[in-house]
């Protein structure tokens, strides 16, 4: 019972975030052109009036468009939000997909090698690496990586979607802090296991050093370390955004952030012309993966664990 109440409230509280999203996005943002000079044209003013009016008549609109016509909606340019979903998404799905695997794999092995490195001297690639690398803003560590690779590494194709292997350095740079996130929640499962009163018994009964640490040491961090998925679901979308951007890698952040149309000039006949319909679409997508994260972690902690067989 307690795992389902575990479930759905994951899946209400995304709803709730989603619903905001949504309720934000449809916001009405038009200006009024406001002549507040002594002639006609003098001197142009933008004023912002909320009108619930129009507030509802976004919403509404945006109801009927979702669930009697059956549709996304369409972009600026006409085309169906649910074609730019079919074209944009996937390819940020293969980078997310990837850099969840890389951070997983490499994470736990950066964990075990940081945990068995602790016990010899001048390890500098050790947890001394990992806390250096947590403690740099992840961003940065993108732009670094990308300089090195332009200005040092020329033969690498850095930009675009085009060639099937395009989606490999996005992902490499994506995984990099969730993978030392990982690798510091691995760390430290480890070591709470090792001083664990089991491995003293299981070593006094002559089962090696070796033996324990795989065998049972091991098994019973699996549900901690993998319980932290969604985490590192959430700092995986926080940092697809500027690695699609920088290296004009075309997928859905890439695609969410031009909906946005930000421009700094305004012209008389200013109208806001963001795509909320899109905005909405690609957003929806991002909390599906961000709950299905969530619903693992639980799943997780109920069948993985073995101290609950």
């Amino acid at each position: 019972m307690l795992f389902f109440h575990a479930l759905l409230k994951a899946f209400f509280i995304n709803l709730i975030v989603l619903i905001v999203i949504v309720l934000i996005v449809l916001f009405p943002r038009n200006m009024e052109a406001v002549d507040v000079g002594k002639t006609i044209g003098a001197n142009i003013e933008f004023e912002y009036g909320f009108d619930w009016t129009q507030y509802y008549v976004n919403i509404s609109t945006y109801l009927q468009t979702l669930f009697v016509e059956k549709s996304l909606g369409e972009s600026l340019t006409g085309v169906p939000v649910s074609q730019i979903i079919h074209e944009y998404f996937p390819r940020s799905l293969t980078i997310i997909v990837t850099s969840l695997f890389l951070s997983l794999i490499f994470g736990i092995l950066k964990g075990i090698f940081d945990f068995q490195a602790k016990f010899r001297k001048r390890s500098i690639l050790g947890q001394g690496l990992t806390s250096f690398m947590l403690s740099i803003p992840d961003f940065f560590i993108i732009l670094c990586l990308q300089w090195i690779i332009i200005f040092h590494l020329p033969v690498i194709n850095v930009f675009g979607y085009d060639h099937w292997y395009s989606f490999l350095l996005p992902s490499i740079l994506v995984s990099i802090y969730p993978m030392m996130y990982i690798a510091r929640i691995t760390s430290l499962t480890i070591s709470n296991q090792e001083s664990q009163p089991y491995t003293h018994f299981a070593r006094a009964k002559g089962l090696t050093k070796k033996m324990v640490f795989y065998k049972h040491v091991l098994k019973n961090c699996w549900p901690t370390i993998l319980g932290h998925v969604s985490t590192v679901m959430l700092y995986i979308l926080s940092n697809l955004l500027i690695v699609e951007y920088l290296l004009d890698y075309k997928g859905a952040a890439y695609r969410l952030f031009k909906a946005f149309n930000y421009t700094n000039s305004i012209s008389a006949s200013y109208e806001a012309k963001f795509e909320a319909e899109l905005i909405i679409a690609i957003a929806t997508c991002f909390m599906i993966l961000v709950t299905l994260s969530l619903w693992f972690s639980q799943i997780v902690k109920v069948y993985v664990d073995p101290r609950r067989r």
